[in-house]
């Protein structure tokens, strides 16, 4: 299946890729474009049965696409991802529901407590958030903290 769909795609170009180089700097082109960061250079081989890719000279490497940048998330479990608690403290008298559910069952302070944002937890502590609320697996704040080994937070917890 993977030689007919090679086939498919290079009589589909309608002769306008006539050799393998040409349609190999398209590729690259293409995917440098999209803002692919390859490892190749110009001792570039593409036929290297030795590289363990099956002939495609990729080996074990991994192709990545550059990392687009983050989309910025000012909602109150976004900060808390985020380890922003600067900016959660500008939201006192916002009239925002701190102790509010995103849509995966998490309250911010579940967030920060598995994330092991510290100065986030403190900020929501100090603001009265309820530690005992429990996620949609009946799981708390210091719970998660502790299956993800955040100590010093399962003790701010528990205090």
């Amino acid at each position: 299946m993977t030689g007919r769909a090679k086939w498919d795609a290079w009589t589909n170009t309608g002769g306008a890729v006539t050799s393998k180089a040409e349609a190999e700097a398209r590729y690259v082109a293409i995917a440098e474009s999209l803002g692919w960061k390859g490892p190749f250079g110009e001792d570039n081989n593409w036929d290297n049965e030795d590289s363990g890719g099956g002939g495609s000279g990729m080996g074990t490497a991994v192709s990545a696409m550059a990392r687009p940048e983050a989309v910025q998330d000012n909602s109150l479990h976004g900060l808390a991802v985020a380890n922003r608690a600067d900016e959660l403290a500008l939201l006192d008298g916002s009239g925002v529901d701190w102790d509010a559910m995103n849509s995966q069952g998490y309250t911010a302070l579940h967030l920060a407590a598995d994330r092991g944002h510290t100065l986030v937890v403190q900020l929501l502590l100090q603001r009265g958030r309820d530690r005992n609320i429990q996620d949609e697996d009946g799981l708390t704040a210091a719970e998660l903290a502790e299956a993800a080994g955040h100590d010093g937070i399962v003790r701010m917890l528990a205090s």
